[in-house]
């Protein structure tokens, strides 16, 4: 990455913000398919048949790293894949932001990546779509 571009917000790199997040938030998305092919299967938590997109972006929203992989398949299974590429493009990474999906993950990322995996719980006891914090 170089080094001269604006932070993502605009501020010059001399404003005091590095150019590479020390965070990342990692989370998935169901998604329905077509009957156009591909990989699919049934997420029974979601009930749909598709697929799931893992994203990880940094605390500013912006992409890191998305794989696509059938919808049946756990988190779990993809979130070392999703995150391993993205060591080799920084060394600023510290800690990544993640749902209870993730829990179990914390050894693994610790002693492969040697970044800390920080579980948020959300708040309150709604049920349904809420913000939750740090993600």
């Amino acid at each position: 990455m170089p080094t001269q571009c604006p932070a993502p917000d605009g501020t010059p790199r001399g404003a005091g913000r590095e150019g590479e997040p020390s965070a990342l938030i990692i989370d998935c998305q169901s998604v329905q398919t077509s009957r156009s092919g591909g990989i699919a299967s049934f997420d029974a938590y979601k009930h749909v048949k598709g697929r799931k997109r893992h994203i990880v972006t940094d605390t500013q929203g912006l992409p890191w790293n998305v794989v696509v992989h059938a919808a049946g398949d756990h988190e779990s299974q993809w979130a070392f894949h999703t995150l391993k590429p993205i060591e080799s493009w920084t060394d600023r990474v510290e800690t990544v932001f993640a749902d209870s999906a993730y829990q179990g993950l914390e050894n693994e990322i610790e002693s492969d990546l040697d970044w800390s995996l920080s579980i948020v719980e959300p708040e309150g006891e709604e049920s349904g779509f809420s913000v939750d914090p740090k993600r």
